[in-house]
């Protein structure tokens, strides 16, 4: 398997890096990464530098997912630490802020990921309980909660792009579950073990790590427990649902996902948790079109973007590596 070399490498975190949020416009300056570690703090990074423009002081316990704000013009930066949500204004120009403008502590237990839909009035929460919560960012009142439905720990929730009722999440009850938010009811649900389990099943379940939506809102896919990525494609022009499962790829848990959301093609990159990634065509999914291995010792999160510098793609990768640092390496795909 091919060893990928780093192009760059953003230093700074003590501790393992455990999300990442790219966006290409934000409120201070386009081509921004985010990222939130274990050591309490969060960065938000400039690509076209590979600098730090912005810290956040220690929060109390790990940030375990960040978000930009989906509109430029909205100034808020978002970030989930233990069961609160804070928001920071990023209109203070202090290069590290330590007090949040608001907090949002809706959820009974850790939140595990947070998600902003295309409107920026929505916010949603997946936590520790199994719960789902949407918050309405305009009145800042709890919106929708959805309880009793995950039956475990929910890892994910997402707003579909250009479906502003729709919301995805996904848990350790190997439950993909379709939410219409302003009816506050279940759509339709997907089990990711509703085959006979293999050898690997029995060892690593399919329970779900990773969520994540192409642009255009026709494709989902799921990183799997037993290695593999579950895949949905939601035509928008009929009811018909294709499910398809790619395999193969990892010898462990899939634990990140990322859209090449610039390319023509539904192009996906999966990573496992050892260090692995596989970029897949999701039109003829059969086999990965390239797979490597890189200079992790723990991947946890990976972001996919155009490099703002040359216009190839940059594939950001977040976790931990060997002497036990916080790690976020950037990568060349093409």
């Amino acid at each position: 398997m091919q060893e990928w070399t780093t192009s760059a490498k953003l230093v700074g975190h003590k501790s393992p890096v455990v999300c990442l949020d790219y966006a290409k416009k934000t409120f201070i300056a386009p081509d921004l990464l985010a990222s939130g570690s274990e050591d309490q703090t969060c960065r938000i990074w400039d690509t076209r530098i590979c600098k730090a423009v912005k810290a956040f002081a220690k929060q109390g316990a790990a940030v375990n997912s960040v978000k930009f704000a989906t509109k430029p013009s909205v100034s808020n930066f978002y970030m989930a630490v233990g069961s609160k949500v804070l928001v920071f204004d990023l209109r203070n120009t202090d290069m590290i802020l330590s007090e949040a403008s608001h907090t949002y502590q809706e959820s009974g237990d850790e939140i595990n990921t947070i998600d902003i839909n295309e409107k920026n009035n929505f916010l949603c929460t997946a936590d520790d309980l199994g719960e789902v919560k949407v918050i309405d960012l305009e009145s800042h009142k709890l919106y929708k909660q959805f309880r009793s439905k995950h039956k475990n720990l929910c890892m994910e929730a997402r707003f579909r792009p250009r479906k502003p009722w729709e919301l995805w999440s996904g848990g350790m009850d190997t439950a993909i579950m379709q939410w219409d938010i302003s009816r506050g009811t279940v759509s339709s649900v997907y089990d990711t073990n509703n085959t006979d389990p293999n050898a690997q099943q029995m060892v690593n379940p399919p329970f779900v790590y990773a969520l994540r939506f192409h642009p255009n809102g026709e494709w989902v896919a799921s990183g799997l427990g037993d290695g593999s990525v579950h895949v949905l494609k939601l035509s928008p022009k009929s009811k018909k649902i294709e499910e398809m499962r790619l395999g193969d790829a990892h010898g462990t848990i899939v634990n990140s996902l990322a859209f090449e959301g610039q390319s023509k093609q539904p192009l996906l990159w999966s990573g496992s948790a050892n260090g692995t990634l596989a970029q897949w065509d999701l039109n003829d999914p059969t086999k990965p079109l390239q797979q490597c291995k890189i200079d992790m010792a723990k991947l946890n999160w990976i972001e996919n973007f155009v490099d703002p510098n040359s216009q190839g793609n940059i594939l950001a990768a977040a976790g931990i590596t060997s002497s036990n640092e916080g790690a976020i390496h950037l990568y060349k795909t093409r």
